[in-house]
């Protein structure tokens, strides 16, 4: 490119979100002559980083870049300057003499070939130093430079980042600088200067969406709504991602030597109704609910601290096994998973996303589950409510707003909202008008129904097979308005007839026909405990000897063979029940 760069330091170099670098402040830089002969002659750059040639004068060339990263080299590795400070001789001046006059000083650990790297990089003979020829060197065996190029590697450090605003890994040295305006002479057309443009702020932004939707989906609050969160402590500080969505990401945080899970949302996705529900639902040390700490603002984010749930998702516990769980695992979770939604449903909320990678294991050891993530929580609303639904009910039909949205049975409550589901676990009534979903207590239970069949078959109620993942969500979409669950399969047949019907009452495309809460609690299945489950399967495994057939000499060691296999089969099958019996009973 034909630039002499002169300035290469660690704060010139950048990660982007990926964890790759970027080069950065051409402040410095000068097009510089290819010939061999051309020099430059300004002293400039960061003394930790100026080659020898520069301090004494008399000119130099492209060999101070190669010099500048054999010094970045060192500090990255030994955290040091190749030539440190002496005591309190830390001047500007003590810095350029060091290296005009000392040898690099590196520590012992390092091995031969990364000496030798930093010691041609630092010579301090510019026609000497390892130049255009630095990636042959054996330091770098193995790299595949048009990979790198091309960023086809992974990086080996990716940082944490929200959404493109997010300044959390800038120094607080800038951030925290106050902003100073330095205003510019008014031009004489300065008042169609900004003509055609429009911007919005992104704390301001919900507010205008919420203000838009108001008369057509009214938010009702059963705490104060935290429209406006403190600021985050310094002392919570995020490490490493868990996982990201549509509407944000999560993170483990330290605060105090306590580990906690970070929701965090950005400001423009921001729903105080979301808090309001955990504050209502997870506030109140149940068992199988993940529980409310705070919430706070951080820059342009909104943080959610809840507790940390350490296990495994139940939907990577089933995609890691070979095969599904039996029901009697599927019952000791099911049972967990129905005392928490009972119990946001007896707080006038539903959950509004039951799946199960919102399910997780508090251990690897039992099978007791945590339910997280209410972000697509809502109140339950009922004409017995609040009068203010009332009159917003009379205002919309006044101004000839549409008012569909307050359609009520007599007995479920039912309401129109924006649209928050995960297609494989959506109701019918989700999925019939693209501008908004049809919420209800009755949309909890199919989920419930499509988790319990998922848990089971080891894929969701409207997929072929395990192996059917790439299908459409508009083909999702006709299936659960139109087609029934998929039961063309052995383990189908497998399932005990209480559970099938269990899922089919939960799986009901009729609203008016789909199972209670209270129907799912008295049901049957739930009432089978492991102990006669270890029953049934045991006499499917009875043996006798009348097996092994005496009275065919010729096969009777065959046969004997045969026999203690399954002897041992049905011994070791016992042994399994009898744990998930101590397991599930605790749950029962």
């Amino acid at each position: 490119m034909d630039t002499i760069y002169r300035d290469i330091k660690l704060e010139n170099i950048l990660l982007d979100s990926e964890g790759h670098i970027l080069l950065t402040d051409f402040g410095l830089s000068k097009r510089f002559s290819s010939h061999p002969e051309h020099r430059a002659y300004t002293v400039c750059g960061t003394p930790e980083y100026m080659a020898p040639e520069i301090i004494r004068g008399g000119g130099y060339g492209y060999a101070v870049d190669w010099w500048s990263i054999g010094a970045l080299t060192c500090e990255l590795l030994t955290n040091t300057s190749p030539f440190p400070a002496e005591e309190e001789n830390n001047s500007p001046s003590d810095i350029l003499r060091r290296i005009d006059e000392m040898d690099p000083v590196l520590p012992p650990t390092l091995d031969e070939t990364t000496r030798d790297f930093l010691l041609k990089m630092l010579n301090k003979d510019p026609q000497k130093r390892l130049s255009e020829h630095v990636k042959k060197h054996a330091f770098f065996y193995g790299i595949d430079w048009t990979d790198l190029k091309n960023k086809n590697q992974e990086a080996p450090f990716k940082p944490i980042l929200h959404d493109g605003d997010d300044t959390q890994n800038f120094s607080e040295e800038f951030t925290n600088q106050p902003l100073l305006d330095s205003p510019a002479e008014v031009l004489h057309n300065a008042n169609s200067l900004f003509r055609s443009y429009s911007y919005v702020a992104p704390q301001h932004l919900c507010g205008r969406l919420a203000t838009k939707h108001l008369a057509t989906f009214p938010v009702a609050y059963l705490n104060k709504p935290i429209s406006d969160p403190p600021s985050a402590p310094e002392t919570l500080l995020l490490e490493r991602l868990i996982s990201s969505g549509s509407f944000g990401t999560c993170c483990t945080a330290i605060c105090n030597n306590q580990t906690y899970a970070v929701k965090i949302i950005p400001d423009s996705k921001y729903r105080p109704s979301e808090v309001d529900a955990l504050i209502s639902c997870a506030h109140d040390d149940h068992k199988s609910i993940a529980q409310y700490v705070a919430t706070y603002r951080k820059g342009s984010d909104i943080w959610l601290v809840q507790e940390y749930v350490p296990g495994d998702e139940v939907a990577e516990r089933i995609a890691n096994r070979e095969y599904n769980f039996d029901e009697v695992k599927c019952r000791a979770i099911f049972k967990q998973l129905i005392d928490a939604v009972k119990h946001i449903h007896e707080k006038r909320f539903i959950h509004g996303d039951l799946k199960l990678e919102n399910i997780i294991f508090t251990d690897d050891e039992t099978d007791q589950i945590k339910l997280v993530d209410f972000g697509a929580a809502r109140q339950v609303y009922s004409m017995q409510t609040s009068s203010k639904h009332l009159l917003l009910l009379l205002s919309n039909i006044y101004y000839n707003i549409p008012h569909y949205i307050f359609s009520y049975t007599t007995n479920r409550s039912m309401w129109n909202d924006v649209p928050r589901y995960t297609i494989d676990y959506a109701p019918p009534e989700a999925l019939q008008h693209a501008e908004y979903a049809t919420y209800s207590a009755s949309f909890d239970i199919w989920c419930l129904g499509a988790i319990l069949y998922t848990m089971f078959m080891g894929h969701t109620p409207f997929r072929r097979e395990r192996a059917e993942r790439c299908v459409d969500a508009a083909t999702l979409k006709q299936r659960i308005l139109h087609d029934e669950i998929f039961t063309c399969a052995d383990r189908w047949n497998e399932a005990s007839s209480e559970l099938r019907n269990l899922i089919g009452s939960c799986l009901e495309k009729d609203i008016t026909k789909r199972a209670t809460m209270q129907e799912i609690l008295l049901h049957p299945w739930l009432k089978i405990n492991a102990r006669q489950a270890n029953s049934n399967l045991s006499r499917a495994f009875d043996i006798n000897e009348d097996f092994l057939g005496y009275e065919n000499s010729k096969n009777k060691r065959a046969r004997k063979r045969v026999y203690l296999v399954l002897l041992a089969l049905n011994q070791r099958t016992k042994e399994v029940f009898n744990i998930n019996a101590r397991s599930s009973e605790q749950y029962a």
